[in-house]
């Protein structure tokens, strides 16, 4: 995707972007997805820790408002990364569940993010396109519905979300349906 700082419309009548790699150019389809965002695509795919120039020509796109670029071609430069693998996990909850769960999906990193939170609204929830990768999940009962675990606080006091901790370590592999079952939620209070 390429972003612009302003509106812009595409010319029909020339192209506005080209691809090449070690100075041949790459065949390419691409669509204005907003009057700011230009979605560019290769026909055989992008190759995984590859180096790529993008060429934006100043004659095949024209901002809606403002100046036009200034020089007549505008070259970045870009690496593409490793390719990434993508699974998916599916959590079956075997007892009755309280009416706000949300679970929480975070990396196993030294410095780790939160991938995603999910509100289950039924006995099973599944979850797609997780990239590979080591995970943690906590399941918790969001009480105050912010879709964050709340550790209470002493004054005024106001006792923490009940949760639980998925004992193991969640390993994510690319295609694979990764299937948790019989969860027990015993965090009634």
């Amino acid at each position: 995707q390429v972003g612009f700082s302003s509106l812009v419309t595409l010319k029909n009548d020339f192209s506005g972007f080209s691809i090449s790699k070690d100075s041949l150019i790459i065949p390419i389809k691409y669509e204005l997805e907003n009057p700011q965002l230009v979605n560019i695509i290769p026909y055989d795919n992008w190759e995984p820790n590859s180096k790529y120039e993008l060429h934006v020509d100043k004659f095949g796109i024209s901002p809606i408002f403002g100046i036009p670029l200034k020089d007549s071609v505008v070259s970045i430069r870009f690496k593409t990364k490793d390719f990434q693998g993508f699974g998916s996990l599916v959590i079956n909850i075997n007892d009755e569940k309280p009416e706000t769960l949300t679970a929480e999906l975070r990396t196993m990193k030294k410095h780790p993010t939160v991938f995603g939170t999910f509100v289950i609204s039924e006995s099973s929830v599944s979850v797609q396109r997780i990239p590979e990768g080591n995970y943690s999940l906590m399941l918790f009962e969001d009480k105050n519905l912010d879709k964050k675990y709340s550790q209470g606080q002493l004054q005024p006091y106001i006792p923490s979300e009940p949760f639980y901790h998925y004992p193991d370590t969640i390993k994510i592999r690319a295609n694979w349906d990764i299937y948790i079952d019989n969860v027990s939620m015993d965090i009634a209070l």
